[in-house]
């Protein structure tokens, strides 16, 4: 996680190199100490099962292949982001605006615990592998 704000010679390479394209942009109004704790905690999710998963969360990857399913998140999850920005095939987009940003799924008094539950629709999104990702595994 690096502090890129708009115009910074760090956005300006995540926009228009290719280096860090996988790389996701959160526009939010948090400091990075806060923002970097308040992603913490939700990197640790449940399935509707309540089994535990981990997120990857700095990899633009999956969430490009949920946002390309249509698949939401659960209100609270991004916490004091108001938008998530992905770079895909030289173009950037807002993939999700949050309209409430104030709302916390995971709230710090549970520390690093898992704690919000995302549905089977958009884990398997985030879970489905482009063609790149499979042909990297073999």
């Amino acid at each position: 996680m690096l502090d890129a704000p708009a115009g910074s010679m760090a956005y300006d390479a995540w926009q228009h190199g290719t280096e860090i394209k996988d790389g996701l942009w959160l526009e939010s109004d948090a400091s990075m100490d806060d923002l970097q704790h308040i992603l913490q905690r939700r990197l640790r999710i449940f399935t509707p099962e309540h089994r535990e998963l981990w997120l990857r969360l700095g990899d633009a990857r999956p969430l490009y292949q949920a946002w390309q399913r249509e698949r939401q998140w659960p209100v609270g999850f991004w916490h004091r982001i108001s938008r998530i920005w992905l770079h895909h095939e030289g173009t950037i987009f807002c993939a999700w605006q949050n309209e409430q940003p104030e709302k916390d799924g995971a709230p710090a008094e549970l520390d690093l615990a898992a704690q919000m539950t995302l549905d089977w629709r958009l884990l398997e999104a985030l879970a489905a592998q482009d063609d790149t990702a499979q042909e990297a595994l073999l």
